[in-house]
């Protein structure tokens, strides 16, 4: 009378995808292997691309939760390392943006001698 009918949950569409997991893995391995020069040079272009394009005038944030001050030029991109390095980004606030760097680093200098943290070694307070 045909095929059993499976009832497990999943679509045609996953149970192909489980059954042929390790093929595909093995697959994409191979691919990145063969490809790793080609693949690392692709990434280098989208990731200097992409943070030239999310360069903006230095400006002054706050994490809120963790009382950090800091100075950047890519929000974004500090926002990701904060994140990485396990602070809580849940709340950050612009406190200022300036057309020199330096100027955004007296601030920050200035607040950080009203106790906030985040001073840094490299930033040069002149």
């Amino acid at each position: 009378m045909g095929r059993p009918k499976i009832n497990d949950g999943l679509t045609k569409y996953q149970r192909y995808h489980l059954k042929n997991k390790d093929k595909r893995n093995s697959y994409s391995k191979k691919y990145h292997e063969d490809n790793r020069g080609d693949i690392l040079a692709r990434k280098v272009v989208y990731d200097k691309k992409t943070r030239i394009e999310n360069k903006h005038n230095p400006l002054v944030y706050l994490i809120v939760n963790e009382n950090y001050v800091g100075v950047t030029e890519d929000l974004t991109y500090r926002i990701s390392k904060h994140r990485y390095n396990k602070k809580d980004i849940s709340e950050v606030e612009v406190l200022g943006q300036f057309d020199k760097r330096e100027y955004a680093l007296l601030l920050e200098k200035q607040l950080h001698q009203e106790g906030y943290s985040g001073a840094h070694k490299f930033n040069t307070y002149k």
